[in-house]
């Protein structure tokens, strides 16, 4: 009896009963389009009459006590001839709806954009089925694209149209092709770009409007150095330089130069590895006159700090005061764009942030920076091989944003640094400078040595890896 039912449902998937395909939603046929089979639509649990995955959930809410079925509905949906509409009848409709999908002719992509003279070739996705081993291409307008018995598409005029493709069965699916001008010119978002050993960058290509390339192909002149993938990610693998090339069908290509460098920090020689050390950090500067102010201070004592700067204040006298920071052998960091939480903010966001100011302290200081610091210090684990520096955190968080006193975020300095310690503060603020001040004096006069980070990374046997968060140095 059992073996009867599942026949009797095949028969309806095959004459009667349409599901939606991929982009295609195509409803039940008319029994009456097949008159001698004397067919009951098994598996109808929903009254919709046909048989779909809208069945399936049907019977799942029915079962869950969410829904009821009428007596009639539930003997329908009972393939399996347990005496009631079961998860296991589910299990059966899905099954099914998968086989009656393979019916029609599939593809990964409905909705193709070319430019004219382009070719592409439509890959069925399941063209290992028996009925879609030989299918039929029929262009609707060849003025605007051919194609041929591979299912190869030539675009050869401006305009829109369609293939249908249909197999033996008589299902019939369709491809809609837009035809643009072909471009006339590539460009790409970098054209020379430094990056450090393990960081990845996404090229973006750009054509002129109104035309189309469907596809870009990438190519790189030394894989030691540089892979890039097929869509653009290059990842930087040695010390050297590497030629990215983006081509398009028409011949025209576009080329990054991508230098790829292991870190770009100074670091002092005649340091005493067996003193103490500290690393006070600053962020969301510069400012010309409290940044100033701080330098003035280091200077005094030859010692160094790390600035972690944002990049919309760099400009006008800041960009200066950056630039000279930079001179007195101070590190710069960055601090994003415009100082963005990237759990706020998508990947692409993301990178934009990290790349505009990256480029923007390379054009104050002629280096790029060497080391990031996450606003906020939140961390999206999924953007940071894109950060291309080290990240660095902080061990001691004097608050100074918070308490605006310079007696407080000094004795905060004071009391809570040691040894290894990487200290924030902000040097925006004129209570902060002011304490800054006080601090470097005292923190000489207690035997530390005030150094950048990097500095402190090296001397206490740290390798900073890009990518990679980093809170201290003990």
């Amino acid at each position: 009896m059992l073996n009867k039912r599942f026949l009797c449902v095949l028969l309806v998937l095959i004459f009667v009963v349409s599901i939606p395909a991929v982009g295609h939603a195509r409803e039940i046929d008319e029994i009456s389009q097949a008159p001698d089979l004397q067919l009951i639509i098994y598996g109808d649990a929903n009254g919709d009459n046909k048989i779909s995955l809208e069945d399936v959930i049907e019977i799942q809410l029915y079962k869950a006590g969410l829904k009821t079925i009428t007596p009639e509905r539930a003997k329908m949906a009972d393939l399996d001839l347990s005496g009631d509409a079961d998860l296991s009848d589910a299990v059966i409709i899905q099954q099914l709806c998968a086989k009656l999908i393979n019916l029609y002719p599939q593809f990964g992509k409905y909705d193709i954009t070319l430019g004219k003279g382009e070719f592409y070739t439509a890959l069925m996705t399941n063209a290992n089925q028996p009925y879609n081993r030989k299918v039929l291409y029929i262009s609707t307008n060849e003025s605007i694209a051919e194609v041929d018995s591979n299912g190869k598409i030539t675009a050869k005029s401006i305009g829109s149209t369609s293939i249908i493709v249909q197999n033996p069965l008589g299902k019939n699916t369709q491809l809609n092709i837009t035809v643009k001008a072909a471009p006339t010119y590539i460009k790409l978002n970098c054209n020379n770009c430094t990056l450090v050993k393990g960081e990845k960058l996404d090229l973006e290509s750009y054509i002129d409007e109104g035309s189309a390339a469907y596809k870009r192909d990438f190519t790189t002149s030394d894989k030691k150095i540089a892979t890039v993938d097929k869509h653009g990610t290059v990842t930087a693998k040695s010390e050297g330089n590497a030629v990215i090339r983006c081509s398009i069908y028409n011949g025209l290509y576009a080329e990054c130069t991508v230098n790829v460098t292991s870190t770009s920090a100074r670091i002092r020689k005649d340091l005493d590895p067996t003193k103490p050390m500290i690393a006070l950090t600053f962020d969301d500067g510069p400012n010309s006159a409290t940044t100033g102010m701080i330098l003035d201070t280091l200077k005094k004592y030859n010692s160094r700090a790390t600035f972690f700067v944002v990049g919309t204040r760099v400009y006008g006298e800041n960009k200066q005061v950056l630039k000279r920071a930079y001179d007195m052998g101070c590190e710069v960091g960055s601090h994003s764009y415009s100082h963005q939480y990237f759990s706020n903010i998508t990947l692409a966001e993301a990178k934009k942030e990290i790349n505009k100011a990256k480029e923007i302290i390379k054009d104050a200081t002629g280096a790029y920076p060497t080391l990031f610091r996450l606003p906020g210090g939140i961390s999206v684990k999924s953007y940071l091989p894109y950060v291309g520096a080290p990240i660095i955190n902080w061990s001691v968080d004097t608050r100074d944003w918070e308490v605006l006193n310079s007696s407080a975020v000094y004795n905060s300095v004071m009391k809570d640094s040691y040894d290894g310690a990487v200290v924030l503060m902000h040097d925006i603020y004129g209570t902060t400078a002011t304490a800054a001040q006080n601090a470097i004096a005292s923190l000489i006069s207690r035997g530390y040595q005030l150094v950048t980070v990097s500095e402190l990374a090296y001397y206490k046997g740290y390798k900073l890896e890009s990518g990679s968060i980093y809170y201290h140095f003990r």
